[in-house]
């Protein structure tokens, strides 16, 4: 785990940057069906990881969106076959899958794919892309889900970008979607106006 005091002051001190779209998600068929009583499918709400949890946030704290830089990306992390320790076996599409495109803006965002963030904040790319999920089967809070959380406290950022797990050359953007102000937004690109949803 990291040390939270160091941690935490050097998030307050390293420099916020700009993340523009098109961005993407590549969502399960069956999840583009709205549930009962909602207007939208919560492409970006954040809610599904907030009850199940994920790389950068433990179950039942925020809502987080999990969000890729290119389509590609998208894809792969959409599916993957994890061995029982959660390291990614391989990846592998074993069900429909839509690729949604997501246009806007973050103004306040933390890089941490920048090897100079990397630095200060005394943190690596490996150390992003250790396996997560064993921890929590545990009921405890992964490295990278405390990592999160304090991000998160600083009240500096919307977003943040990582490494991705399953595409080496890949990007993701982790957004912390109750935090998303203007003049940041994110919306959901549909011309035919079937899934309308933005943050904020």
């Amino acid at each position: 785990m990291y040390d939270e005091a160091a941690l935490s002051a050097a998030l307050r001190a390293v420099p916020d940057v700009r993340v523009s779209g098109p961005f993407f998600r590549a969502v399960a068929a069956t999840l583009l069906l709205p549930a009962v009583g909602v207007t939208h499918p919560q492409i970006l709400t954040g809610v599904y990881a907030r009850e199940h949890g994920g790389r950068y946030n433990a179950p039942k704290t925020f809502a987080t969106t999990y969000l890729a830089m290119d389509a590609v990306t998208a894809l792969a992390e959409a599916g993957g076959v994890y061995v029982a320790s959660g390291v990614v076996a391989r990846t592998i599409l074993d069900r429909p899958y839509t690729v949604l495109a997501i246009q806007g803006d973050i103004t306040h965002a933390l890089d941490l794919t920048d090897p100079g963030v990397q630095t200060r904040l005394g943190i690596t790319n490996a150390q992003l892309l250790e396996p997560w999920r064993a921890y929590q089967l545990r009921g405890e809070e992964a490295p990278t889900q405390q990592l999160g959380r304090l991000i998160r406290a600083t009240g500096r950022f919307e977003a943040f970008v990582v490494p991705s797990e399953k595409h080496h050359e890949g990007r993701a953007l982790v957004v912390f979607a109750d935090r998303v102000s203007p003049p940041s937004g994110l919306s959901l690109v549909d011309p035919d106006w079937v899934w309308r949803e933005q943050l904020p």
